[in-house]
């Protein structure tokens, strides 16, 4: 599955992003840039416009110093092949939405680490503008996990991969960031979370059980 494979990779360069902030801020420089084509191309693909506001507001947090170009990495190259993945997978539907949020809410992590290396920095507008991008990213995923269908009674609940990615992006990024707030970036879609228990059936329904 192409979100969640993106959704990873999101989850890595965050973490890789906020391991060097403080101590080897060059050597996330081009995660950082790379990861504005990633942010673009995902709001095409998932054609949500709130993601495309994110993208655009993220653009002037890429922006190395100085109008350098970062010398090419091994993180920077994974997040510019999630963005040709994203460029070539379909429509949203039904049975990818929790996904795509799950998605967003990686690369809300992201945009957040992308804040606090800024903010290591001193390049105020940066990490403004990262914290911007973020606080876009989590009206995306909000709206997201609008769109998903509720089950209707006597549905069994929703169970696997879908439904974890669904809680992830909720517990990962439950509120908008601010100033000075980073967002955890060490978890991702591929962490295991217990199923959630069916609710019990009566003793008598019409109709044969499911």
């Amino acid at each position: 599955m192409i979100y969640r494979h993106a959704s990873r990779q999101a989850a890595r360069a965050a973490e890789h992003i906020h391991r060097c902030a403080y101590h080897e801020p060059a050597a996330a420089a081009d995660a950082a840039w790379a990861a504005a084509d990633t942010l673009h191309v995902a709001a095409r693909a998932l054609r949500s416009p709130v993601l495309r506001c994110a993208a655009g507001a993220y653009d002037r947090a890429a922006r190395a110093g100085h109008g350098r170009i970062p010398h090419r990495s091994h993180e920077g190259d994974r997040l510019r092949a999630t963005a040709r993945l994203l460029a070539m997978a379909g429509d949203v539907t039904d049975d990818t939405t929790l996904l795509a949020a799950a998605l967003i809410a990686n690369l809300a992590a992201l945009a957040a680490a992308v804040a606090e290396l800024r903010q290591a920095q001193q390049h105020a507008a940066q990490a403004a503008a990262a914290h911007s991008a973020a606080e876009h990213m989590h009206a995306a995923m909000t709206q997201a996990l609008s769109q998903e269908p509720r089950p209707v009674m006597g549905e069994a609940p929703r169970r696997g991969e879908a439904a974890r990615a669904a809680s992830i992006a909720r517990t990962d990024f439950p509120a908008s960031p601010s100033p000075g707030l980073r967002v955890p970036a060490h978890q991702s879609p591929g962490r295991p979370h217990p199923p959630p228990s069916p609710a019990p059936l009566p003793l008598k329904r019409a109709g044969p059980s499911r």
